[in-house]
């Protein structure tokens, strides 16, 4: 930077400490600047989730593959050294796997005078004027007045990155015809204009009312990341989706009307990240499309009742995709006769994903055995957290691991709607789920517990319709066996008048 910019930040922080943390500036590699002042654009006290920083770095060129390292894991390596440097502070790993953390107000200051009007965090009330010299703008607490004053992006032909854009009428004319943004994020619902918008790399819709794609997105040929968020209303996606071969993360979430993943998905070979795979019935929309990619984060297979045996489960590869972490498998409530019962089985045995699993979970699942690789401890030895929900038929769950400890990490364990669910086996001289500390357990009246010392809260909830039971045994097996208890937290016992006496032993009890 010019010395002009030095002497600015040195009259702002002129003491021995401060003047180090702007020095540590100037010690980054210049490849890493680019990537600390970027977050500029995010206002003070603003909570970032890493994925997605990495994500917006990678759309504007901040980081790029080395060697055999791919971007992704360039962006991690560059957002871990940041961190080591101290610009990066309250760092939380969360239950689904997000990473978020805050950057420091000093080094927050530090950025904002580098970047000056080239990136900024916009209150509604400041939009008035754009500099011609704006590369990143995300714009906060959005409102009528701002959306009147959308016309003067039409004025700035230098915009890279808009973040929480809410245009009038949701329609994106407000940005020049030609236009060199790379990042956009927003609630548009009219979208013709996106195939102006051909320098585009990051796009994300969120709380949007669109229900169709339009085939339009496929002529963004450098799209990397495309996020779909709470679209609620978002029944289908583009059928030639597969022209976006530099598309590297598909992210879906709380998009729940949609229907189907598109055709020939395993065609995007340079995908990384698919969080939703659709089953299809019908040819090159079946679970080979997976074989392939090399997937890794979080994905999650819905409608697995569509697959009509385990040689077509096994198609999927999931052994063979070494960056998953979080897999969840789920049933349709419409099942044929493939989803019910052996068919279930076979097909979840078959679906056996490879070791450091950190999330797992599985819905609707009509087998009564679970399987085999579930008892296999250096398959789940990392899992962290695990949901069972609507696993009707089964009554016991398999005994947890055979060696000394059974589930070394796992510290958060869901069971819901298990009607039939009586026990959980235990394997002879092994240690079980010796970090277990949130237990959620509801629509599970008949459960014998083991020994769960670690478990210090618990929620339990009885399903309304249970109307034969009390919950009091229940509750009295919940005081034998989880002795260190801090919090408990009970609903829907509609019969229990009176609290077991055997809840008095629990001395580690909290008031709420």
């Amino acid at each position: 930077m010019g010395l002009y910019r030095k002497s600015e930040i040195w009259k702002l922080y002129d003491d021995a400490t401060k003047f180090a943390l702007i020095l540590s500036y100037y010690n980054l590699k210049l490849s890493l600047r680019s990537c600390f002042t970027f977050c500029a654009i995010f206002p003070k006290d603003f909570v970032m989730v890493k994925e997605d920083l990495i994500h917006l770095w990678m759309a504007n060129g901040f980081i790029s593959s080395r060697g055999n390292l791919e971007v992704e894991h360039v962006g991690n390596d560059v957002w871990n050294e940041l961190y080591q440097r101290s610009f990066f502070e309250e760092i939380k790993a969360h239950g689904k796997g997000n990473v978020t953390f805050k950057m420091h107000d000093i080094f927050h200051d530090i950025a904002s005078s580098i970047m000056g009007e080239q990136c900024l965090a916009l209150e509604t009330a400041s939009l008035t004027h754009l500099s011609k010299r704006v590369h990143h703008i995300k714009c906060l607490n959005v409102d009528v007045h701002f959306k009147n004053n959308l016309i003067l992006f039409k004025r700035v032909e230098s915009l890279r990155t808009v973040l929480n854009v809410y245009p009038p009428k949701s329609n994106l004319s407000v940005f020049p015809s030609i236009t060199p943004l790379r990042v956009l994020s927003s609630n548009c619902t009219q979208l013709s204009a996106l195939k102006n918008f051909i320098h585009l790399r990051y796009l994300e819709l969120y709380d949007s009312t669109i229900e169709t794609l339009p085939e339009s997105i496929c002529s963004l040929r450098k799209l990397q990341t495309l996020k779909l968020d709470h679209c609620s209303r978002l029944i289908s996606l583009p059928k030639q989706l597969t022209q976006l071969q530099d598309l590297r993360h598909l992210m879906i979430r709380w998009c729940r009307a949609l229907r189907a993943t598109p055709f020939n998905i395993g065609g995007l070979t340079h995908l990384r990240t698919l969080s939703t795979f659709i089953v299809g019935s019908k040819a090159r929309f079946g679970l080979a499309e997976l074989h392939n990619l090399q997937l890794g984060g979080k994905l999650h297979i819905k409608c697995l009742e569509n697959v009509s045996n385990e040689r077509d489960a096994r198609e999927a590869n999931l052994i063979g995709k070494k960056e998953l972490s979080h897999l969840y498998l789920s049933w349709g409530g419409d099942a044929n006769s493939q989803g019910s019962g052996t068919g279930a089985e076979k097909v979840l045995e078959a679906l056996e994903p490879r070791k450091g699993l950190k999330y797992f979970g599985m819905e609707g699942y009509k087998g009564v055995k679970i399987p085999n690789w579930m008892r296999n401890t250096s398959i789940l030895e990392g899992l962290v957290d695990v949901i069972l929900y609507k696993c009707i038929n089964c009554d016991q769950l398999p005994a947890l691991g055979v060696t000394k400890k059974a589930f070394p990490s796992l510290k958060k364990m869901t069971l819901l709607d298990f009607p039939n669910l009586e026990r959980v086996l235990k394997a002879e001289g092994v240690e079980m789920l010796s970090q277990l500390s949130d237990l959620t357990i509801r629509g599970i009246s008949n459960l014998a517990f083991p020994a769960l010392p670690s478990v210090d809260t618990f929620y339990a909830s009885c399903k309304i319709e249970d109307s034969n039971n009390d919950g009091a045994s229940f509750l009295r097996g919940i005081a034998g066996s989880m002795h260190n208890l801090k919090k408990l937290y009970i609903e829907n016992f509609y019969k229990l008048k009176v609290l077991p006496n055997e809840l008095n032993s629990l001395s580690s009890l909290q008031e709420p």
